[in-house]
């Protein structure tokens, strides 16, 4: 599954910025059946293909998760309910290989735990892989929860990958202030463009639910709703409903679910353990590579 943003860099940058040391508005979809941006209908999956096609929707979907992987590790950001005083800490910018990262960073001390707001820039910001970077991100928030906001983060590989676009906020929320377990929900649109197509995922109260187990596997659930709209359209375009059945099981050493269950559409995936995923689509076992990604419209039986 493609990583659509790297959640290190924000991260790293982000920590730097604040002297710390190492380690908005949200844009939710439509209140009908599906989340908006779809093509208004509700997929089936009623073939191998289509089984194959909606499990890679769900695979780009929970991609989120790399946006947030490492935040965890640092302060929370979070939005508050009420209007706080904060006193800018430090302003200026920080140069990239080429182009530059604007900061602000706004401190609340008068409350506990302190508050943070930090607003980053990108401004055609070239990082050593070469990745170019615009657009922007505030995280606002404390100790045990944050908000990230972002307004057209464009992450730009410049290779076969052309460009990538986040707009939207994400919830983070550790569920205990002594362990590593912990919550996102996220509002809004990932947008991927290539020379030739189009996607974009709308996601409507998508949660992924992460907990860190004693052997360092990790346990997730994620629910909610989203859309695929594509240019050309493709046969996967629609509205998915994404829930757990059984909390997903991921190893620690090779990043593959290794257990677990999730329904799509109403068509549960079973995630077997050996790299593989199988479904019951109209009576029919159907099992495949864990790792697809691609949506294959070519393959579809036709009608």
């Amino acid at each position: 599954m493609k990583k659509y943003l790297s959640a290190i860099l924000i991260a790293s940058v982000l920590w730097s910025l604040s002297g710390c040391g190492s380690s908005g508005g949200s844009a939710n979809g439509s209140n009908g059946e599906g989340p908006g941006g779809g093509n208004g209908h509700n997929v089936v999956i009623d073939d191998a293909q289509s089984a194959k096609n909606s499990y890679a929707v769900l695979g780009n979907a929970v991609e989120i998760m790399d946006l947030t992987e490492e935040l965890r590790d640092y302060h929370n950001y979070v939005n508050i309910n009420r209007p706080r005083e904060f006193h800018v800490r430090h302003e200026g910018t920080t140069p990239c290989t080429t182009g530059q990262v604007a900061h602000k960073i706004e401190i609340d001390e008068d409350v506990s735990p302190v508050r943070y707001r930090v607003h980053l820039g990108f401004e055609n910001c070239v990082m050593e892989d070469g990745a170019k970077f615009d657009g922007n991100v505030t995280y606002e928030g404390d100790q045990s929860a944050w908000q990230v906001v972002f307004e057209n983060l464009v992450k730009d590989e410049g290779d076969e990958e052309e460009s990538v676009t986040l707009n939207g906020t994400m919830n983070y929320e550790i569920k205990d202030n002594t362990g590593p377990d912990f919550d996102i929900t996220y509002n809004g649109t990932l947008a991927q463009k290539w020379s030739d197509r189009e996607y974009k995922l709308t996601l409507n109260h998508f949660t992924i639910d992460v907990d860190i187990l004693e052997n360092q596997n990790t346990s997730l659930a994620a629910n909610g709703k989203v859309a695929l709209q594509s240019n050309p359209t493709t046969c996967a375009d629609g509205n998915y409903t994404i829930e757990t059945v059984e909390r997903v099981v991921v190893d620690h050493d090779s990043d593959d679910p290794v257990s677990g269950k999730v329904k799509v559409n109403g068509i549960v995936y079973n995630f077997n353990g050996d790299g593989t995923v199988t479904a019951n689509v109209n009576g029919q076992s159907v099992t495949f590579d864990q790792d697809v990604e691609d949506i294959n419209c070519s393959a579809m039986p036709q009608s």
